[in-house]
């Protein structure tokens, strides 16, 4: 998901940023060379998804709170601050956006797959509503077991050096009793 929003954050905002910022002008290469970038800098580090994702709506609004000839004064700390924020809730922000992604996907997929099937995808199609309250409980529902059900990157990370110092521990032990076996075999005893 990373890669697409970045090239999503490049393709609309990028050339409202450099316009306001009077690095160019109406060149329509804009967009299309900043999607391309940001893109691929969101796929190698996602976390920059997060901070373009939040950072320049954000300084966009505060350059504007701010006014004309001080909107980079307004933009650049309002960009900063809130795409810092946003690389801090970078985990709860990509459960949510990929929880919305996949529930809309599986809906639209399965009202797809059944649309030749049987004629009820038709009326469920007639009353967009329910599709999209069925999706929303979807996405509701994946982003409960992301954020509440499923360990964090950091639990993971602990949990695997526990399992692996009590298998350690365990071959330890084992050793040490087929010493004290062996101790034990040679004294007679």
């Amino acid at each position: 998901m990373a890669g697409p929003l970045g090239a999503l954050v490049g393709l609309l905002w990028a050339p409202l940023v450099a316009q306001r910022l009077g690095l160019v002008g109406e060149d329509r290469r804009v967009p299309v060379v900043a999607a391309i970038g940001l893109g691929g800098l969101s796929l190698g580090l996602p976390h920059a998804a997060s901070f373009l994702g939040v950072g320049v709506p954000a300084g966009l609004l505060a350059g504007t709170l701010v006014g004309g000839g001080d909107w980079a004064l307004g933009f650049i700390p309002g960009f900063l601050i809130a795409g810092a924020l946003g690389v801090a809730a970078h985990r709860h922000l990509s459960a949510l956006l990929s929880s919305v992604v996949g529930g809309w996907l599986l809906v639209l997929g399965v009202l797809a797959a059944l649309r030749p099937v049987t004629p009820a995808a038709d009326a469920v199609l007639r009353q967009p509503w329910g599709v999209l309250a069925a999706a929303g409980l979807f996405a509701l529902a994946g982003a409960v077991y992301q954020l509440f059900v499923r360990l964090s990157p950091q639990e993971r990370a602990v949990a695997k050096v526990d399992r692996a110092r009590a298998k350690r521990k365990s071959k330890d032990q084992e050793a040490l009793e087929k010493r004290w076996n062996n101790y034990s075999k040679d004294k007679g005893l």
